[in-house]
């Protein structure tokens, strides 16, 4: 069994692979590189990685474009051959659109979440955050962006223009996109934005039943937290093999506090435990101050 990760180092995304025993990782003694160390090294965040049925691998990061590293874009690299050989090192492949739009600031609060999935035919979607109109605050007019690619990554729907899966008409600040595939290929993305009455985030769904074509979060709002004041944030989301979609994140109590609280749905995201009720399962208060957990602003 192989296990692999991706790492976002200075100037350049880093790989580590692992095979069973656990001591045998790549990258305890080598650094293997698999985007293009370009001369105007320009800064790489939030890397993500998914494999494919045919045990392809593929990665995206948020990497830096222009003067001061602005705006910074999604690029796109993928192996073969189990990890030996990445695309991304002799060129770089960006599949967001290069419409100056920034889809990631590193000055702001730490990383901004991007995702990629691959469903059981080889269909590869990707989400990020992203300034949806193009105004200088970057933290008040972000969308969920989408795209997708049915060739492996050769090419890319919606890479010529932003396709937001979130509503545009909706509060502002979708932030933190998280996306899984059930067994008949139905893709679901959660991520945290703000409820306009009562101004806290909460943890946001938007669902495609049909292959990406169509998401119900463009056309209307849904969120699965319990509306209750408080602010939700980073949430995280699997499907099991009985299609039972799970979702957790984490949500401010008070002083510094959270915990993290869970939903499931078993109707195919049609309802959610924790839109009648908050179900914790962690222990008891987390000083984030205090235990620095990792976060997904």
């Amino acid at each position: 069994m192989r296990i692999v990760k991706t790492m976002a180092l200075a100037f350049g995304l880093a790989l580590v692979t692992v095979n069973f025993a656990w001591a045998d990782w790549s990258g305890a003694t080598a650094e293997q590189y698999i985007s293009s160390l370009s001369t105007t090294n320009h800064k790489v965040y939030v890397p993500a990685l998914a494999a494919a049925p045919n045990g392809d691998l593929y990665t995206i990061w948020a990497q830096g474009t222009g003067s001061y590293d602005i705006p910074y874009e999604i690029h796109f690299s993928k192996s073969t051959d189990d990890g030996a050989t990445w695309s991304g090192t002799s060129a770089d492949q960006m599949i967001s659109p290069n419409d100056g739009d920034q889809v990631y600031n590193g000055g702001i609060f730490g990383a901004r979440r991007t995702d990629i999935a691959v469903d059981s035919q080889g269909r590869i979607y990707v989400v990020w955050p992203e300034n949806y109109i193009s105004y200088p605050s970057f933290d008040t007019t972000r969308e969920i962006i989408m795209v997708m690619s049915t060739d492996g990554g050769g090419t890319w729907v919606h890479s010529d223009t932003d396709y937001p899966i979130s509503d545009t008409l909706s509060a502002e600040g979708a932030n933190s996109p998280n996306i899984a595939i059930d067994t008949s290929d139905n893709v679901y993305v959660v991520w945290n934005q703000e409820e306009p009455i009562t101004e806290t985030a909460e943890i946001y769904i938007s669902i495609s039943t049909d292959n990406g074509a169509t998401w119900s979060g463009r056309t209307s709002d849904r969120f699965i937290s319990l509306d209750n004041g408080t602010s939700s944030s980073a949430p995280d989301i699997g499907v099991d093999i009985a299609d039972k979609i799970h979702v957790v994140w984490r949500e401010y109590i008070a002083s510094g506090d959270y915990r993290i609280l869970y939903g499931i749905s078993t109707d195919n995201g049609t309802t959610f435990s924790s839109e009648t009720a908050d179900q914790a399962i962690s222990y008891r208060p987390i000083d984030v101050a205090r235990a620095k957990t990792r976060s997904r602003y």
